[in-house]
């Protein structure tokens, strides 16, 4: 573990250092990236924010102490490229967020059959489930009785046209959701600032 501390003077805007930035260019830096940055501590005095202290897991050879001083030295605001770049893993942790929690806590389900109060879970491992039951509609002995994502209710289905029909509505809805983060992400990289670009985010993060 090493410790490397700047005083405010080593930022050319150290008024106004966003440590998230900065966190994020140690992290993508070819020097730095193989590095476990684990805290960025703000010291402060009378005059507000006096030094910043970076520590990592690893000791620091000589090259890559020198890699950071050049990058707080080089210190400057979030540029635009960088708040895209951000904006876009933010949409897509939010697409997987919703592909991966359970239904009672912001996961992707679908109703079926329709106004039935029935939900069923799609999420990644679910897809896989989905795929393999459609792929073996034709062999299954029915009424097929399956029951739903919290396991309170049930539902027969008929043949292998029930099967179908469920198949399409899990497909639709992931399919769905791909689209909409696409789009999303589309908009994030068509903006002509920052403000821009997090708006074109917001209009997904978080529905």
């Amino acid at each position: 573990m090493s410790d490397h501390s700047y005083t405010i003077g080593d930022y050319p805007d150290g008024a106004s250092l966003d440590a998230s930035v900065l966190h994020r260019r140690v992290v993508n830096d070819a020097t730095l990236g193989g590095l476990t940055l684990t805290g960025v501590r703000c010291v402060h005095g009378e005059a507000g924010v006096e030094a910043v202290r970076y520590r990592f897991a690893e000791t620091l050879d000589a090259g890559q102490i020198a890699a950071l001083d050049a990058l707080v030295a080089g210190h400057v605001e979030e540029t635009l490229s960088e708040a895209k770049a951000r904006c876009t893993q933010e949409c897509k942790d939010w697409r997987d967020l919703k592909m991966n929690a359970p239904v009672d806590q912001g996961g992707m389900s679908v109703e079926y059959p329709a106004a039935s109060g029935k939900l069923w879970s799609v999420g990644f491992v679910d897809q896989q489930y989905w795929d393999a039951l459609y792929g073996a509609k034709d062999d299954l002995t029915y009424p097929v009785v399956l029951r739903t994502w919290d396991e309170q209710d049930s539902h027969s289905f008929a043949s292998a046209n029930d099967i179908k029909a469920i198949y399409g509505d899990v497909r639709d809805a992931v399919l769905g959701e791909i689209q909409t983060c696409d789009t999303a992400i589309a908009g994030v990289w068509a903006a002509a600032d920052i403000a821009a670009a997090e708006a074109a985010r917001d209009s997904y993060v978080g529905t």
